[in-house]
């Protein structure tokens, strides 16, 4: 299932004009399953501030969130996380190695939303925590 949340996601979409589209269809390449995040020669890597203002608004949207006991409000908090994931992939410029690092950067949230979206409480919790802690490490790599 996994496999098939990369597919639907690619770097292509980064570079191509979403404006007449209602949907944004992106594949991983093969090389990037197993990418880690790492750093522009010990610095950050330049994003777009479209990007960054993207993920501030999943922070934000994580950082509101205090219905820690209702599965619905996480399975709410799931949708309005990917609505906004799916806006950075519409609104991403840029190119090449920052570029690839973005999506070493955002690939696994995918992972994250379908656990934060389960009916199991318990795993959506788990998800939750992963997911604020991999959001803030966003600063740590991209400027």
């Amino acid at each position: 299932m996994l496999i098939s949340f990369l597919i639907i996601f690619s770097t292509v979409a980064c570079e191509t004009s979403t404006k007449d589209k209602k949907e944004t269809k992106v594949e991983q390449p093969a090389h990037e399953e197993e990418s880690s995040l790492q750093l522009n020669d010990g610095e950050r890597w330049e994003a777009n501030a479209e990007t960054t203002q993207g993920v501030n608004n999943m922070i934000q949207l994580v950082q509101s969130f205090t219905a820690e006991e209702d599965i619905v409000a996480y399975q709410t908090l799931s949708d309005n996380l990917e609505s906004a994931f799916t806006t950075i992939f519409q609104k991403c410029t840029m190119k090449g190695d920052a570029h690839n690092q973005l999506h070493n950067f955002l690939f696994p949230m995918k992972s994250l939303f379908k656990k934060l979206s389960s009916v199991e409480l318990d795993e959506s919790k788990v998800a939750f925590d992963e997911l604020d802690l991999h959001l803030a490490q966003y600063q740590n790599f991209f400027k």
